[in-house]
């Protein structure tokens, strides 16, 4: 099996991830002045934090896990999103190079 690897896929999955670790370095320098801090955050994890903040929410453990463990949660959402974007502009590119 010949597996491509898509150049336009790359770029985009490497600048949302220079575009979460901006907003991971801003929210673990200032979460402490400011709850909101992380806000950057969820909405580029978007939508796999609000599922799971509403799920601790339901289970009523959000105030026992620790904001770390809450923003390393938050890494792994932000890689599962890079793999997605990935998957989709390689799937695009695919397609267009077979219309050629």
């Amino acid at each position: 099996m010949l597996f491509r690897f898509s150049k336009l896929g790359i770029k985009y999955s490497l600048l949302y991830l220079a575009l979460f670790l901006v907003a991971f370095i801003y929210a673990k320098l200032t979460i402490s002045e400011s709850p909101l801090s992380s806000i950057f955050i969820m909405i580029l994890t978007f939508p796999w934090s609000y599922i799971s903040i509403i799920l601790l929410f339901v289970l009523n453990i959000i105030d026992t896990i620790s904001t770390g463990t809450k923003l390393m949660m938050m890494l792994g959402y932000a890689i599962i999103n890079t793999v997605i974007l990935y998957y989709f502009i390689y799937k695009k590119f695919e397609k267009s190079k077979k219309a050629s």
